[in-house]
């Protein structure tokens, strides 16, 4: 079921097409206030993008993952669908160079590049109700090719100032354990957990600094827009026609992430499917609306003891992100969406949960419009 408008298609030699791509951005969340966002043409253009941002209790949005680069090796030769942006300027593009279209899939971003006697498609999911995160590559076209996915990692609030916050590699420590990959982060913070589904492939330990790494929003409104990204290592899969594998950051528990990355993906267009039948007889464009709808309804992911407390009564908790990349759940905001993004979407079992989760913070005959 698609509900979103049609593909966007781009040719290599359109000189425009990297500034088209520039401007324009993706998003999709996880239902418990983290998020995974960038452009499209996957250069970071905000310090608030990235691949894996979850809500951690305690700490709020944290972006771990900003970043993963892709190399494709075939008969060819090696291609490189990485791009990245710099502090002295320079901008480079090799993912509109394959680029040949992007699409949603409901509420999932598809990219399909085509490469000489190539063609290989990439799609991100955060599975719903979990902080973790999917890139997904099948090969559609060609009889083989080595797949080599580098991710980059940091440990710093989605908004927090790059000068304070500098990520010292020299802390991590990686450790290995039958295709489970762990990273520590700092202090407080739970290991980052790195992997390919379905187990295949290897990780080769490579440390690498990609510094002075530019996010150009941030510097054309005159703020902090500069830091170095560390990378680990790289996982390497060698994939073949109709093959797909994944690549996964979570901080979940490992028993967690040993699914199929299709029953997913399946279960993803499930849940929205269902969404779209709450309310029977919508076009396509308020089908649309409904799909943006279910991103701000969400559980409290940084604040778990509201859950905890609310299962105890036998109820559910629920609240409303104010915008993303960097509101939370403010409560002038959410009572003002309230009846558009539940009551007129049929989710009226929500609708009276984020109603209880606020009635449990009244004082004085009045909510909070922050949470600390």
């Amino acid at each position: 079921m698609t509900t979103t408008n049609p593909d966007f298609s781009f040719a290599s030699a359109t000189m425009d097409a990297p500034a088209v791509l520039l401007q324009k951005e993706w998003l999709i969340t996880n239902g418990t206030g983290g998020y995974a966002s960038n452009s499209l043409l996957d250069v970071a253009t905000r310090r608030s993008h990235g691949l894996f941002v979850p809500d951690l209790p305690s700490k709020g949005r944290t972006v771990i993952v900003p970043r993963v680069d892709a190399m494709v090796e075939t008969e060819s030769g090696m291609h490189d669908l990485s791009s990245a942006e710099y502090a002295d300027g320079r901008l480079e593009d090799n993912t509109s160079l394959y680029l040949h279209a992007f699409r949603f899939e409901g509420q999932t971003p598809v990219w399909t590049f085509e490469l000489p006697g190539v063609c290989l498609e990439k799609r991100v999911l955060m599975p719903h109700g979990q902080n973790t995160v999917y890139i997904h590559f099948t090969l559609l076209l060609g009889s083989s090719v080595r797949l080599r996915l580098r991710p980059f990692v940091t440990c710093r609030m989605h908004d927090e100032s790059l000068s304070r916050t500098k990520f010292d590699p020299s802390a991590c420590v990686m450790t290995f354990s039958r295709g489970k990959h762990e990273l520590s982060l700092q202090a407080g913070m739970p290991a980052l957990k790195l992997c390919l589904r379905p187990q295949a492939g290897s990780f080769t330990a490579e440390d690498r600094i990609d510094r002075s790494v530019s996010y150009r929003v941030d510097r054309d409104r005159g703020s902090e827009h500069v830091e170095d990204l560390f990378s680990p290592g790289y996982f390497s899969a060698d994939l073949t026609a109709g093959m797909s594998v994944s690549m996964v950051a979570s901080v979940e528990s490992w028993n967690l992430l040993e699914s199929d990355p299709a029953v997913l993906f399946e279960a993803e267009r499930q849940r929205l499917e269902k969404l779209s039948g709450l309310v029977p007889g919508m076009d396509a464009f308020a089908l649309q609306l409904v799909m943006a709808a279910d991103q701000f309804i969400v559980l409290p992911g940084g604040r778990p003891e509201e859950q905890v407390l609310a299962r105890a009564v036998g109820e559910e908790a629920r609240t409303i992100i104010a915008g993303y990349h960097w509101f939370g759940d403010w409560g002038r905001d959410t009572m003002i969406g309230l009846d558009g993004l539940t009551l007129c979407t049929g989710r009226y079992r929500e609708a009276g949960a984020i109603l209880r989760t606020f009635a449990h913070y009244i004082r004085d005959g009045l909510i909070p419009n922050l949470f600390p």
